[in-house]
């Protein structure tokens, strides 16, 4: 057995509801992060007293049911460009009784909701197309409360970042931009994540 399968078979799912919406996925053929980094999300959240979570990215609401896990208070604001996905992710989140923590959801590109709102946010989680990954990076790293921190999602991009297949190189310069922008920001701990396709953290000091 392999390591990344072994500790997937040890997450136990918080609801049944959790492989329902698996079981969508695999249906539609629509990526969703494993459930190895849900608990990571699940564990972050809980770190905050009242969580301010902005998802960059966030397809049927997979994510932000594992953020809700952590969170008896906080707020989840949401971004995907489908009407549908985010009207299926209420819908997922109101079976697992945490829709009252969704506070807004934009429909369109994740970036404009910037320009939308003047909060700032306790976690950012970046899961968008790579090629915007530094962007959103850019963006977030101005836009965290104290102590607050950024997750990147899919960090190894199928092993092309460490492995250069010489496929899709403008995604793969993309994240080592955002990983060595990160880098060189003082104001960030630092931190990779070695469990499904990875995760990077940054953390304000």
């Amino acid at each position: 057995m392999e390591k990344q399968q072994f500790l997937e078979d040890q997450v136990k799912l918080p609801s049944p509801v959790f492989k329902e919406v698996q079981d969508y996925a695999n249906s539609r053929d629509f990526p969703i992060i494993s459930d190895q980094v849900g608990q990571q999300l699940q564990i972050f959240a809980s770190f905050y007293q009242y969580p301010m979570v902005l998802e960059l990215g966030s397809g049927f609401g997979y994510s932000a049911m594992w953020f809700a896990q952590g969170m008896s208070d906080g707020e989840l604001h949401l971004c995907d460009f489908s009407t549908e996905n985010i009207h299926l992710a209420y819908d997922y989140l109101d079976e697992i009784d945490k829709s009252d923590l969704i506070h807004s959801s934009h429909i369109g590109n994740a970036l404009d909701y910037f320009n939308e709102t003047d909060k700032n946010f306790d976690i950012i989680f970046i899961d968008i197309d790579k090629l915007y990954y530094l962007d959103a990076i850019k963006i977030a790293s101005q836009r965290l409360n104290p102590n607050g921190m950024i997750i990147m999602d899919n960090l190894f991009f199928g092993g092309r970042v460490y492995l250069d297949d010489g496929k899709k190189k403008r995604g793969r310069e993309s994240i080592l931009d955002s990983i060595e922008f990160l880098k060189k920001d003082p104001r960030f701990f630092i931190s990779m994540i070695d469990i499904a396709d990875g995760l990077l953290l940054a953390k304000l000091k």
